[in-house]
């Protein structure tokens, strides 16, 4: 009987394929246990049946910001200004809430 292989990744030629299935793999963050995290952000999903009639900004305030803070700990300026004149990303990340504060103190 023959075996057959899974093919797990859909690379679009971001990554190499070997690093994708085999280097990645060597990177502490991939050594994390990571179970904790899943089932709180599991938690604040199923908290809620009507995600898919939800909108993008519904979605944001109680499904992604809950899970950035929450669940990853991210300290995160939503719609921030990065220069004059520019395009607003969605999020602005921080290492901490110091950073943040001197962040916003500066705009």
């Amino acid at each position: 009987m023959a075996q057959t292989t899974l093919n797990y990744l859909q690379n679009r030629n971001l990554f190499s394929n070997h690093y994708l299935e085999m280097l990645v793999k060597e990177n502490q963050e991939w050594k994390e246990e990571v179970t904790d995290a899943f089932n709180r952000a599991k938690k604040i999903y199923n908290s809620r049946t009507e995600w898919n009639r939800m909108g993008e900004s519904m979605l944001e305030e109680f499904l992604i910001r809950p899970i950035f803070k929450n669940v990853l700990g991210h300290h995160f300026v939503p719609q921030a200004k990065v220069e004059q004149n520019s395009k607003r990303p969605d999020y602005a990340f921080f290492e901490n809430e110091t950073d943040l504060n001197e962040a916003l103190n500066l705009s």
